[in-house]
C-alpha cells in the first residue's frame, strides 16, 4: 500500500519529469512498509483515511531517501529504527508491544 501518491512526492521532491516515476514509486512503496511496520498496521489505511502525520512522514523519508540513495546518512540511525523526524511524527499513533 502506497501511503502517498507519486504527484505528492514528486511535489516534496520537488521533480516534474515522468522519467522519475518508477524510482519515486518505488521509494513510497519502501517508505510506506517501513511506516506501516513502525505502526504495526500491517492492514494499511483505506485511502481516504491516512491521517495527515502518516503522510508526512512517509513523504519525510521519501525525501531522505532520494537525498542518500547510496545510504551514506542512514548509518548514524539505530539499527532497526527510523530516522527521529519521521518517527517524532509517528510514536503518538503506534500501538506499543506488550512483552
Amino acid at each position: 500500500m502506497m501511503l502517498v501518491t507519486v504527484a505528492q512526492a514528486k511535489a516534496r521532491l520537488k521533480l516534474d519529469i515522468a522519467e522519475n516515476d518508477p524510482n519515486v514509486t518505488l521509494m513510497i512503496e519502501g517508505a510506506s512498509a517501513a511506516v506501516l511496520n513502525y505502526l504495526k498496521k500491517p492492514e494499511g489505511y483505506a485511502q481516504n483515511a491516512i491521517p495527515p502525520e502518516v503522510k508526512n512522514a512517509t513523504l519525510v523519508l521519501v525525501g531522505m531517501m532520494a537525498r542518500d540513495p547510496d545510504g551514506t546518512e542512514s548509518k548514524d540511525w539505530p539499527q532497526g529504527y527510523l530516522p527521529w523526524a519521521v518517527t517524532a511524527l509517528l510514536y503518538p499513533l503506534r500501538k506499543p508491544t506488550v512483552a
